[in-house]
């Protein structure tokens, strides 16, 4: 979950780690108004969210047999926004706030790329 209006941080997932957008913001924004994210989210007047999912590249997009496990899932939120950082529920295989493991094959390679785009 990110917390800022920014969409730029999320050109990270794509551009530096290579995932692909399966759904972005512009067609999954949600608010205030639906009971389901005010009880989720404890979403307050006036407040929404936006939700984009990254999946694998090498997923397949219309083939439910070659579909990959497992997408990252980014919500992010105004920056006024006021949520519990609920970050320490974050272990592997958890629901909801999780870890997610991205193999590659050199580390040092994804090091270096990684620190060139910061």
């Amino acid at each position: 979950m990110i917390i800022d209006n920014n969409r730029e941080y999320l050109n990270f997932y794509d551009d530096v780690l290579g995932f692909r957008r399966t759904r972005d913001e512009i067609t999954c924004t949600s608010t205030f108004d639906k009971p389901s994210n005010r009880m989720i989210f404890n979403l307050q007047e006036h407040e929404s969210y936006a939700t984009t999912d990254f999946d694998d590249p090498r997923s397949s997009t219309d083939d439910p047999q070659q579909m990959h496990s497992g997408q990252l899932k980014i919500i992010r939120f105004s920056d006024k926004t006021q949520l519990d950082n609920n970050i320490s529920y974050a272990n592997p295989g958890s629901l909801g706030y999780s870890l997610y493991t991205l193999r590659v094959n050199s580390i040092q390679m994804s090091h270096e790329k990684f620190e060139t785009a910061m």
